[in-house]
């Protein structure tokens, strides 16, 4: 009877892991939903299962001196409950990361969530692509922003930059879960899958995305061992050059990146953003107030927006100082440092390593979109990557990984 109740809350959990993968790409409600019944099941699960003391990964101490340095900055700041507000708002995902890994997944199970994840995306990207070309939002009801004779896609979110940041990270995945399958077939239809996401990436018109696939495809190039990886690089790269031809509004959109004409609002923003720095380097000005200090610092010139610095880093460092970039840079890192140490250990299993790369990558892909935008605070971006790392820390407290659950 009591292997019977394990297994029921062993599978209950991997259903949880699968309808907030499938929803991912779509709903901020259903994903908020999914990653909260995730949590529950595995709450559940863990006390079933007599697992009363969760794992203690390293990556956890970095999680909460990050949390700590941005509660301080709140409560310093002029306006503390606008900063609390602002900081559980932003931050909260973080929370369910250390819960999540008491209970780790089997590599199979995470294999098949992650292809729940892709496959979902692909079916999004049929519809962002309907965008590109009709300019109408259906599930909304409205009409999209024109590029030319195209549209930028939103997909089923409600701005065309959520959704590039959202499609960015799960291309990555997908690249990664093509090297993870032994069958052609299979390959072929992760292959066709990820090949619809990078073209709803192309949809957004986001620059920001644009330029992190093309530096992340060349650094795939030029270190990569895995052969079959760098040709799907070499590929990526062909076919965006190819698009970039043909697509004269795609080509204007990706020139405009590097004139200065072009990009003065964004390169102010930060210019008024490092004058908040300077002003509060400690502590930052605190979470939540850059609309409202805005006045107070901005530098003379053009604006379209004034909410943020289109710069998760600099956005980071206004808010809550240097040690709060700091301390949310040395977070991830040590996230990076404990995947890519797993990834390079002979003894991880065959399905995580793959798997782990192309969440490495994916994660590379969003911090370095996330100089030229603020993907970070945006909550449906925030979520897919916490998703993300979860899955990524799972596979460094799998058995035979490179670290045993809760040691350095």
């Amino acid at each position: 009877m009591t292997h019977v109740i394990l297994n029921f809350w062993n599978k209950a959990s991997v259903v949880t892991y699968l309808l907030w993968a499938m929803i991912l790409p779509w709903s901020l409600a259903g994903m908020q939903i999914g990653l909260g019944l995730t949590v529950l099941v595995t709450t559940f699960a863990v006390i079933v299962q007599k697992k009363f003391s969760p794992v203690s990964h390293p990556f956890t101490f970095f999680l909460v001196s990050y949390l700590l340095v941005r509660l301080l900055s709140a409560l310093l700041s002029p306006q503390p409950m606008v900063s609390l507000n602002t900081v559980f708002h932003t931050d909260w995902p973080l929370l369910s990361i250390p819960v999540l890994l008491s209970a780790p997944l089997l590599p199979r199970d995470r294999k098949k969530i992650l292809k729940a994840l892709v496959f979902s995306s692909a079916l999004l990207s049929i519809y962002a692509i309907h965008q590109f070309f009709s300019g109408t939002d259906i599930y909304r009801g409205r009409a999209l922003a024109p590029m030319g004779h195209f549209f930028r896609a939103t997909g089923a979110f409600d701005h065309y930059l959520t959704l590039a940041g959202s499609q960015l990270m799960i291309f990555f995945v997908g690249l990664g879960l093509i090297q993870a399958e032994m069958s052609n077939k299979k390959k072929m239809i992760l292959t066709l899958s990820s090949v619809l996401v990078l073209l709803s990436v192309l949809a957004t018109f986001g620059r920001s995305a644009w330029i992190s696939i093309a530096v992340v495809g060349g650094l795939v190039v030029i270190f990569s061992g895995r052969r079959a990886l760098r040709l799907a690089a070499v590929f990526i790269i062909i076919a965006v050059i190819a698009l970039l031809v043909s697509i004269p509004e795609i080509q204007n959109r990706f020139l405009s990146s590097f004139e200065l004409s072009q990009n003065a609002d964004r390169l102010n923003l930060w210019k008024t953003s490092l004058r908040m720095i300077s002003d509060k380097p400690l502590l930052g000005i605190g979470p939540g107030l850059f609309g409202k200090s805005f006045d107070t610092y901005k530098v003379p010139g053009t604006y379209g927006a004034t909410g943020h610095p289109h710069n998760d880093y600099l956005n980071l460092a206004a808010a809550s100082g240097i040690l709060g970039l700091l301390a949310w840079l040395v977070m991830w890192g040590s996230w990076f440092y404990y995947s890519i140490k797993t990834y390079r250990n002979s003894f991880a299993t065959f399905p995580d390593r793959p798997i782990l790369l192309g969440i490495i990558l994916s994660l590379v892909s969003i911090m370095v979109a996330a100089f030229f935008q603020c993907y970070y605070t945006d909550l449906e971006n925030n979520i897919c990557w916490c998703f993300l790392a979860i899955l990524g820390l799972q596979a460094t407290v799998t058995p035979g990984s490179s670290i045993e659950a809760g040691h350095f």
